[in-house]
């Protein structure tokens, strides 16, 4: 009997496998981005300044906090 090369029949290679995942994965990403609504200019300026502003009143407060409790525990342990 000849011997046949086997090369065709086996299944595909790991890397191969891998490659065709990551096709998928970017071709089926492209997809949903499409489905993306995204936001005006006028939508992204008042979300931006919502998000500075309420940074801004967390810092205030956490500082406040922070200046409080660490004058209660001096007046605790002196």
């Amino acid at each position: 009997m000849a011997k046949q090369d086997n090369a065709s029949t086996h299944a595909p290679s790991g890397l191969t496998v891998a490659i065709s995942k990551l096709v998928e994965y970017f071709v089926e990403a492209r997809g949903e981005l499409k489905k993306v609504t995204w936001p005006i200019k006028k939508d992204l300026k008042i979300a931006g300044i919502a998000v500075v502003a309420l940074v801004a009143v967390m810092a205030i407060f956490l500082s406040l906090a922070d200046l409080g409790l660490s004058k209660i525990v001096q007046l605790i342990l002196y």
